[in-house]
C-alpha cells in the first residue's frame, strides 16, 4: 500500500487577462538570502523572513549561509551565482533585490513592496510534485512541469531544495536559525528543463536528509529559474512531513530515555519511542536490547498505532558490568510478525560513561526559564529512595541552589525532567557540581529528561589546594576579562571555557607557572552572549566558575 500526496502550483486565475488567459498565478514567491550567525546586520533579515511567515503570504524562503558552521557548497554556489557583493542580501525571485540589513529591525517593510510586485507577475509555468518517503529519511519525487502559455525563458534549470527551521543558535542576540538551505538535488546546478519534446516534462529527482536534522521542521521548495535572466518563473513549497509512506512495514524509533550520563549501579531500564511509519495499523513489534553486547533481552510489544503515532514503552531492567565507556543498543523486528521494509530506523545506540567519585557534599544550581512551572528534579538513592526533589516552580528565571548531604560509598542518580519536552531555554541552565566546582552534569537543552548516576566515595574529596586566590572580573564582561589567581607553588594551569550544551568553545594552555600571584586575560570578543562556564586545572585541582558575556 502506497500513499501518494500531491501538491499543485496549478492555481487558476480566474477573471479575464488581456495580454493571454492561459497564464495562471504565481504559487510561491522564492526569496534566497544570503547571511551567516557572524554577520551583524543579518538578524533585520531573519526577523523580516519570519514576518513574511507569520503574515500569511505566498513566500517560500531559503538563507543560504556564508562563513559558519551551516556553510556548504549549494550555498556558497547559488550566493556566487548572484555575484553577492555583501551579507546579507536578498533576492525576489532572483531579480527583486534588498541590499544590506539592520541589526534590530526588522527588513519586513522593504521585503513587502518587492514580494507584492513579484506575485503580482502572472506565469507560463505549473509545478506538480507527488512523493513518498522512506522512514522520513529517503525521499523520491516525481515532478511535473507543465508550459502552460508563451514565455520568452530559455536556458530553464529546475531546482529542488531542502531547508530546516527552528534550528537553536545564539547569534547576534537571536536564539534560533529558520529556513537554512540544507541541501539542494540533485546538486547545486540543477537539471535543465526542455520543452522542445512537449509541453509536459517529467523528473524524477530523490534525496536523503541526514539524521541530525528534524524532518518536521524542513521544507522542500521546488522552482524552476531562467538561468540567463535568473528569474525565477514558478515556484512551490511543502512539509517534509506532507510525504506519504513509500513501506507497508515500517516501525522506527524516535527516542531513547531513561539513560544516565555515567553509570555507577549497572542496571538500567530504557524507554523507547516507537513510531508506526506506514499507514497499516501497527499492533506487534519485537524489541531486543543489550548493553556492552553483553546478553540480549527482548520483549514483544502489542498494542495500536495508526500511521505516523508513537508509544513510549519502559523496557524491563536490564542488568550489566560497568566499563569506563559504555553503549546500549535497542532495535525493532517484525511489525505485525512480517519483515520490516526500512531497516535504517530500526536501531539506536546511546553511549554513557562509569560514574565519577564525588564527595558527600553536592550542589545544584539551576535556573529557571520562561516556564518554571515544566521543570522538575530528583534525586535517588540506590534503592530508587527520593531523597531529593524540586517542582511546582513559579518563577521565571528564577535560580534555585540546593546543596546535597550524602553518604559515603552509594551509588546515586539525578534526574530533570520538562514537561514541555524542549529542556531549559537561554538564560536557563542546570549545574551539578561537587567540591570547588568540579562539573557532575551542566547544560540547558535536554529534551525531556536527562539524567546522570555519581558515587560518593572518600576519593572524591578535593585534597590538593595549590591556589590561595582565584577571581574573575570583571563579570559579566564585554569582550575581555581577567583570571586573577595566587598559586601556593609551581603549578601546570588550563583554561576552558563551555557553553551551555557542554561544548568547549575556547582552551587556553598557560603551562607551568610559578608560585605567585598571575594574571591571565580571556578575550571572549568571538563568543557570541550569554551565559558560559570557565573552568580551570591547576596541577589537580579543578575549579569552575559561571560567566556571563553581555
Amino acid at each position: 500500500m502506497r500513499k501518494l500526496i500531491y501538491l499543485s502550483a496549478l492555481i487558476i486565475a480566474f477573471g479575464t487577462f488581456s495580454v493571454n488567459a492561459q497564464q495562471v498565478e504565481r504559487e510561491m514567491v522564492v526569496l534566497e538570502i544570503a547571511t551567516g550567525t557572524w554577520c551583524y546586520y543579518c538578524p533585520g533579515s531573519a526577523m523580516g523572513a519570519d514576518e513574511m511567515i507569520e503574515n500569511g503570504h505566498d513566500v517560500a524562503i531559503i538563507e543560504y549561509h556564508n562563513g559558519d558552521d551551516y556553510t556548504n557548497a549549494e550555498g556558497n554556489y547559488r550566493n556566487n551565482y548572484y555575484n553577492v557583493s555583501g551579507i546579507p542580501t536578498s533576492r525576489f525571485d532572483g531579480v527583486q533585490i534588498v541590499n544590506g540589513g539592520d541589526h534590530d529591525n526588522s527588513l519586513y517593510p522593504q521585503y513587502l513592496p518587492r514580494y507584492n510586485i513579484r506575485k503580482a507577475v502572472m506565469s507560463s509555468f505549473t509545478i506538480d510534485v507527488v512523493g513518498t518517503t522512506a522512514g522520513f529519511e529517503d525521499y523520491f519525487t516525481e515532478i511535473t512541469i507543465e508550459k502552460v502559455a508563451a514565455s520568452n525563458a530559455s536556458n530553464i534549470k529546475l531546482h529542488v531544495v531542502v531547508n530546516e527551521s527552528g534550528i537553536e543558535e545564539n547569534w547576534q542576540g537571536m536564539s534560533e536559525l529558520n529556513f537554512v538551505e540544507r541541501l539542494m538535488a540533485p546538486n547545486q546546478y540543477g537539471t535543465d528543463v526542455d520543452f522542445s519534446s512537449g509541453e509536459t516534462q517529467v523528473y524524477n529527482i530523490d534525496f536523503s536528509v541526514e539524521d541530525d536534522w528534524v524532518y518536521e521542521n524542513c521544507e522542500l521548495i521546488v522552482f524552476i529559474q531562467d538561468n540567463s535572466s535568473k528569474e525565477i518563473l514558478q515556484g512551490l513549497k511543502m512539509n517534509l512531513t506532507d510525504f506519504g509512506p513509500a513501506n507497508d512495514y515500517d516501525v522506527a524509533i524516535k527516542d531513547l530515555k531513561n539513560i544516565p550520563d555515567n553509570s555507577c549501579a549497572g542496571e538500567l531500564s530504557p524507554i523507547v519511542t516507537i513510531r508506526n511509519n506506514s499507514e497499516i495499523e501497527l499492533t506487534q513489534v519485537d524489541i531486543s536490547y543489550n548493553v556492552n553486547n553483553e546478553e540480549t533481552s527482548s520483549i514483544q510489544w502489542t498494542g495500536s498505532l495508526a500511521y505516523l503515532e508513537t508509544t513510549n514503552i519502559e523496557l524491563p531492567g536490564i542488568e550489566f558490568t560497568t566499563l569506563e565507556e559504555n553503549e546500549v543498543t535497542v532495535y525493532t523486528s517484525n511489525p505485525n510478525g512480517l519483515e520490516d521494509e526500512f531497516l535504517g530506523n530500526d536501531t539506536v545506540h546511546q553511549s554513557f560513561g562509569q560514574a565519577i567519585a564525588t564527595t558527600e557534599m553536592i550542589n545544584l544550581m539551576l535556573r529557571l526559564d520562561d516556564y518554571p512551572e515544566q521543570t522538575s528534579w530528583e534525586l535517588k538513592n540506590s534503592d530508587g529512595e527520593i531523597l531529593y526533589s524540586g517542582g511546582d516552580y513559579t518563577v521565571q528565571g528564577q535560580t534555585i541552589s540546593e546543596q546535597f548531604t550524602l553518604d559515603i560509598n552509594e551509588c546515586y542518580s539525578f534526574a530533570l525532567y520538562d514537561e514541555a519536552g524542549d529542556g531549559l531555554e537561554l538564560p536557563g541552565f542546570y549545574y551539578l557540581y561537587y567540591g570547588s566546582g568540579t562539573e557532575i552534569l551542566q547544560g540547558s537543552s535536554f529534551g525531556s529528561m536527562i539524567s546522570t548516576e555519581f558515587s560518593t566515595s572518600i576519593v572524591g574529596t578535593e585534597e590538593i589546594k595549590p591556589v590561595t586566590g582565584f577571581e574573575i572580573y570583571p563579570n559579566p564582561f564585554s569582550n575581555k576579562a581577567i583570571v586573577s589567581l595566587g598559586l601556593n607553588s609551581e603549578s601546570k594551569v588550563n583554561i576552558n571555557i563551555y557553553n551551555l550544551q557542554g561544548q568547549n568553545v575556547m582552551t587556553l594552555d598557560r603551562g607551568i607557572l610559578s608560585q605567585g600571584n598571575h594574571e591571565i586575560e580571556i578575550d571572549a570578543s568571538e563568543l557570541s552572549k550569554g551565559i558560559y562556564f570557565l573552568n580551570i586545572t591547576l596541577g589537580r585541582e579543578s575549579k569552575t566558575e559561571k560567566i556571563i558575556i553581555e
